[in-house]
């Protein structure tokens, strides 16, 4: 660096020295690791497993699910949003993107979808097919009731 006594700028007043400038950056960097590694972003993966590699130590697969879980989340609490135990066996869990390449290596581990939200189409609300509560066939029938 040139002369600590040289003035490098004048911002808002305030003048800054080559030293002053450099600790500046410094600072403003490390701030900006630590942001950035904070806010990586997340997405929700449904994680498909082969049932078979579930190494015999685990009294069921939801532990197993856990444990492989926790072994590759760093830096935040892992946690499951529902097991998958019927016709597929998996899990669902909120994931960075180096979180899921860490899993696609462990035992067991067949494939994973992205989990999209989607709107609730349905035809078994009230408000759905337009009938009000206070009139009409609906509180005659008792609401349905029996069918």
């Amino acid at each position: 660096f040139p002369s600590d006594t040289k003035i490098l700028s004048v911002w808002r007043g305030q003048k800054k020295t080559w030293s002053e400038m450099a600790t500046t950056v410094e600072t403003l960097l490390i701030i900006s690791f630590f942001v950035v590694t904070a806010t990586a972003e997340t997405s929700t993966y449904i994680i498909h497993m082969d049932l078979t590699a579930k190494p015999l130590p685990f009294s069921d697969h939801r532990s197993w699910f856990s444990t492989t879980l926790t072994s590759v989340i760093t830096g935040r609490k892992p946690k499951i949003l529902y097991a998958y135990t019927d016709s597929v066996h998996g899990f669902s869990a909120v994931l960075t993107n180096s979180d899921l390449q860490r899993l696609k290596n462990k035992p067991g581990y067949v494939s994973f979808t992205k989990d999209l939200p989607v709107k609730l189409h349905t035809t078994f609300s009230p408000q759905f097919i337009g009938l009000n509560s206070n009139s009409g066939t609906w509180p005659v029938s008792n609401y349905g009731a029996g069918t």
